[in-house]
């Protein structure tokens, strides 16, 4: 009776819970990683979303169609893995089909939103932080319920990245303004109801945030850039106590033969499928193991790409599109 239940019970789960269940593959072969590049991106892979093969680091072409794209900067997987959000540039938060990559829509429109980072929350709603209003604001995306703000403007002088705990909490990085300079170089936590979180508290002075994301141990790593925008930048990504907020470690993928950081302006960070940790930023996206804090490799080497931030999706089954010799052609 004891096997018939647990029987039971995996064929209930299939079934409720299908989409959580293709995430167990842990082979790299299995993905496509997407990613944004911005405007002001000098090469043929720019303004858009591209998708390039996560084993091979090859460009398969661009992503989206139906929709104008335009300066692209976070893009998330919803949870259920059916649905592609992309941050437009022009205040849109875009909607696209995670297996082809058909356009489906766009969530309500917030005028002057000026979105970056944005993250799934636990009640399901998309989580953005607006760079005009310097707050976060929250999207339903089944479209019943308009925008609302989570965290007002007044904790953070320019919000980089979000990152979602599996407790409900809400990371918000507190980095430097592009133009005037102006920003906290810190990480604040708020909880489930939008209240900031004192007991957790980031103090590094080798910090300037961007994109931040939670560990599979439960730790904060974030993205770095110091001093932010100068050319010599020290650029790592930082790993940070869940309870205290202490830095527990630093990645560092070093120096090329030629004197240029390996890794420059890192701008989007995520968790692998096969458990690495990936850092996108100019010219490339580069692999660490997460395991031992070593650098493992460059995994997509693309001159003149200014990644913004990046996914990992499913293989797609019928991608829509331009092919990567199109790609080129109407970029030039």
């Amino acid at each position: 009776m004891r096997e018939a239940t647990i029987t039971l019970l995996g064929l209930a789960m299939s079934v409720a819970m299908r989409p959580a269940a293709a995430e167990a593959s842990s082979d790299i072969r299995d993905y496509d990683l997407l990613v944004t590049s911005a405007a002001a991106a000098k090469g043929s892979v720019r303004d858009g979303v591209y998708r390039f093969d996560a084993a091979t680091g090859r460009l398969e072409g661009a992503f989206g169609c139906g929709a104008e794209i335009r300066d692209p900067r976070g893009i998330r997987l919803a949870p259920d893995r059916s649905f592609v959000l992309v941050n437009n540039g022009d205040d849109r938060i875009l909607k696209f089909e995670a297996g082809s990559g058909k356009f489906l829509g766009s969530l309500s429109f917030r005028p002057g939103l000026n979105p970056g980072g944005g993250k799934f929350g636990w009640d399901g709603r998309y989580y953005v932080g607006s760079r005009s209003e310097k707050s976060i604001v929250a999207f339903d995306v089944a479209g019943e319920g308009e925008p609302s703000i989570f965290v007002p403007g007044s904790f953070v002088k320019f919000p980089r990245g979000l990152a979602a705990s599996a407790s409900g909490a809400m990371y918000v990085a507190s980095g430097t303004h592009p133009t005037t300079g102006e920003g906290q170089n810190t990480i604040l936590r708020f909880d489930r109801s939008g209240r900031l979180d004192e007991s957790f508290k980031v103090n590094d002075p080798g910090l300037s945030p961007l994109d931040i994301e939670v560990s599979p141990n439960g730790n904060l790593l974030s993205a770095s850039e110091v001093p932010f925008g100068d050319a010599n930048a020290i650029t790592t990504v930082r790993e940070y106590d869940k309870l205290t907020g202490n830095l527990v470690r630093v990645f560092d993928a070093g120096g090329s033969p030629d004197g240029q950081r390996v890794s420059k302006l890192p701008r989007g960070i995520t968790i692998g499928p096969d458990g690495a940790l990936y850092s996108s930023g100019a010219d490339n996206v580069v692999r660490y193991d997460l395991q031992t804090g070593r650098f493992d490799r460059v995994v997509v080497e693309s001159p003149d790409i200014l990644v913004q931030s990046i996914i990992f999706v499913p293989k797609l089954s019928a991608p829509c599109g331009q092919s990567t010799d199109s790609v080129a052609a109407q970029k030039n």
